[in-house]
């Protein structure tokens, strides 16, 4: 079917936090995201594609998955395709996506190693939300959760920024993060932060089974909220002078660790 005027304008207003939030749905674009939205376990409700797009096999072959699993799709241009996602160069190919609302129940141990938990306390950057995701998906983490005050998790920008890891581990977004330390704490998990001013290094303490790794805002640090659900406070010992790490290489730092089997 070709995409209606209406449907394109409901589509552009998922560019939008609250209407993200009022619809429980948002929007992934390019080929590698579709794929992996296609391929998991989300439900995909439209593909929007530009006639162009299909002339490659591999793009075909994506439709034509799409098009057994019954999901809507959808003939559009490139300006409006653009228009839609907010990229300037888009690459023909874009989806509609039903939120995943996940609860600590869903979380699963990954493998037989130590089992890794990580938690964003507020972190407010896209990018390096995105990177974190990333990271905690290629070094197996159970589980990801997003506290509330922090970037929304499905941000395009974050969404981007996953590389498809998104759609890959149960990520508990706008999470009660103090609550669900308490939870967690009672099945047995240390809670071990991240904090720049912390006298011992990550490496100096006990690696546990069952571990929850914070990580703060990038400006403000952990939140007073969480201080009592906190066993360690760890750093990473500076050798040079930068005044500060990035947080999203933090986090590889501390799950290269953490996550060893």
């Amino acid at each position: 079917m070709i995409l209606s005027q209406a449907k394109a304008k409901y589509l552009r207003s998922l560019q939008q936090k609250k209407f993200r939030d009022q619809e429980k749905r948002f929007l992934v674009e390019g080929f590698r995201l579709t794929s992996e939205a296609a391929a998991s376990d989300f439900k995909v409700e439209l593909l929007l594609h530009t006639r162009e797009f299909v002339r490659r096999p591999e793009h075909a072959a994506l439709v034509r998955f799409c098009r057994e699993k019954r999901i809507g799709i959808a003939e559009t241009n490139i300006r409006e395709l653009d228009s839609i996602t907010e990229i300037e160069t888009s690459q023909g190919i874009a989806a509609l996506v039903v939120q995943r609302q996940w609860r600590l129940q869903d979380v699963k141990r990954v493998g037989e190693g130590p089992e890794v938990i990580v938690a964003f306390d507020s972190v407010a950057d896209p990018g390096n939300a995105g990177t974190m995701i990333r990271t905690a998906d290629w070094f197996g983490v159970s589980a990801i959760l997003m506290g509330r005050g922090g970037v929304d998790l499905y941000n395009p920008k974050v969404v981007r920024s996953t590389m498809g890891s998104l759609f890959h581990l149960p990520i508990l977004a706008d999470a009660d993060l103090p609550e669900l330390l308490r939870k967690l704490h009672d099945q047995g998990f240390v809670v071990i932060a991240a904090d720049v001013q912390a006298k011992r290094s990550y490496d100096a303490i006990p690696r546990p089974e069952k571990a929850v790794i914070i990580l703060g805002s990038e400006a403000r640090g952990l939140s007073s909220e969480i201080a009592s659900q906190i066993d360690h406070r760890v750093t990473i010992k500076r050798l040079g002078n930068a005044e500060s790490l990035n947080v999203g290489v933090a986090c590889g730092i501390f799950l290269a660790h953490f996550c060893a089997r």
